[in-house]
C-alpha cells in the first residue's frame, strides 16, 4: 500500500499509533453535523449519535483513526487524479500493516486507512509519476465533458468546485455533503455532480440562524 507523503517529515513518523488520524485530503478536521440534540429536534431525523455535538455552529470533528493510502501507485495515481495535489516536496511512502476500522473520507475513490507496521520503500515522486496523474487527470476532465454535453437540456447541475464556490466552503466539504446525501447528487465519470437547486435548499437551510 501507497501514499504520497511530505520529504520533509519523517515517514517513521506513520508507525507512531499517536500520529494515527485523518481528516480530509484539504486538512478539514470538521465537517456539516447531519444533525444532532443541539440543532435538530426531531429524533427521526437526527443522524449524529448523542456524544457528537455541534453546539450550533452546524459543524463537528471528522477526524479518523488510521493512516491514509491507496492500494498500489495505479490506485493513487487515480486517486489525485481525482483530488488534486500539489507535487512540491513529497515523496511516495509504500507500507504494510492491517486495515483500519474506519472507512477513509474518499473511501469511494479508492483511499484506505491502515495501521501500518513497517515502511517497505521510501522513493521520490518523479515526474514520470506527475504525468500519469495528469494524464488520468485530462481523462477525466474529456469523460466529464461528454457527460456534461449529453445533459445541457436537463436541470442545472454543478461540478463539485462550482458548487463549493457558489456555497462559501471547501470542495472536500461539498463531497461530504454528496456522499451523506445532504445535497442531492449523483457520480458521472468519477466525479460529483450536485443537483444545484438541492444545493440552494440545504444551504439555505444550514444557514438559517
Amino acid at each position: 500500500m501507497i501514499r504520497i507523503h511530505p520529504a520533509s517529515r519523517d515517514p517513521q513518523s506513520l508507525l507512531d499509533p499517536e500520529n494515527w488520524r485523518s481528516s480530509a485530503w484539504n486538512g478539514d478536521t470538521l465537517r456539516d453535523c447531519r444533525g444532532c440534540i443541539d440543532c435538530c429536534d426531531d429524533d427521526w431525523h437526527r443522524s449524529e449519535p448523542e456524544w457528537r455535538r455541534c453546539y450550533g455552529e452546524h459543524l463537528v470533528e471528522d477526524v479518523r483513526h488510521g493512516v491514509s493510502v491507496c492500494r498500489d501507485e495505479e490506485a493513487l495515481v487515480d486517486y489525485l487524479a481525482h483530488t488534486g495535489a500539489d507535487f512540491t516536496d513529497t515523496v511516495l511512502v509504500e507500507l504494510e500493516g492491517e486495515y483500519a476500522d474506519e472507512d477513509g473520507h474518499d473511501a469511494e475513490l479508492g483511499e484506505i486507512l491502515i495501521f501500518p507496521s513497517r515502511i517497505v520503500s521510501v522513493r521520490p515522486v518523479t515526474g514520470e509519476f506527475i504525468e500519469a496523474v495528469a494524464a488520468r487527470r485530462d481523462e477525466l476532465d474529456g469523460e466529464l465533458g461528454d457527460v456534461e454535453d449529453d445533459d445541457e437540456d436537463e436541470e442545472e447541475v454543478l461540478t463539485a468546485a462550482e458548487a463549493a464556490e457558489e456555497a462559501g466552503v471547501s470542495v472536500s466539504t461539498v463531497r461530504r455533503w454528496c456522499r451523506t446525501g445532504l445535497v442531492y447528487a449523483t457520480k458521472q465519470a468519477g466525479r460529483w455532480m450536485v443537483d444545484a437547486d438541492s444545493l440552494r435548499i440545504y444551504v439555505a437551510w444550514r444557514d438559517r440562524d
